[in-house]
């Protein structure tokens, strides 16, 4: 955590100490994880999604690892439809390069994955 402290204003923020490199792709629902320093992709890297749904529940959405090329897909689900999420937090941890946490929104809709 760091603070920022003057006279008028007091700001706090997470600081992850991190090798860890990602690239989201919004409009897929997919994200890819790189290690900084070599920019080399990273296969195993677990991922574990949560969404907030339309009602403003938080609840965990899917878990799982990287594939061989560093990527994975957080808004693809077996039995669950994107359409109900509103927003979702991912969680990235790697053992050995650190952890991070991004937030996303779910894609659109499958019809603009279909017109590329």
């Amino acid at each position: 955590m760091i603070e920022i402290n003057s006279d008028d204003i007091q700001k706090f923020t997470n600081y992850y100490s991190s090798k860890l490199k990602i690239r989201m792709n919004e409009k897929y629902g997919e994200l890819r994880v790189f290690n900084r320093e070599t920019e080399k992709s990273m296969a195993k890297v677990y991922v574990k999604v949560f969404c907030k749904d339309n009602s403003g529940k938080e609840k965990f959405y899917r878990d799982g690892f990287t594939d061989i090329r560093g990527k994975f897909e957080y808004a693809n689900a077996s039995g669950k439809s994107v359409s109900d999420v509103k927003k979702f937090g991912i969680l990235i941890a790697d053992k050995v390069c650190g952890s991070c946490i991004k937030e996303a929104d779910p894609p659109k809709n499958s019809k603009d994955s279909d017109e590329l």
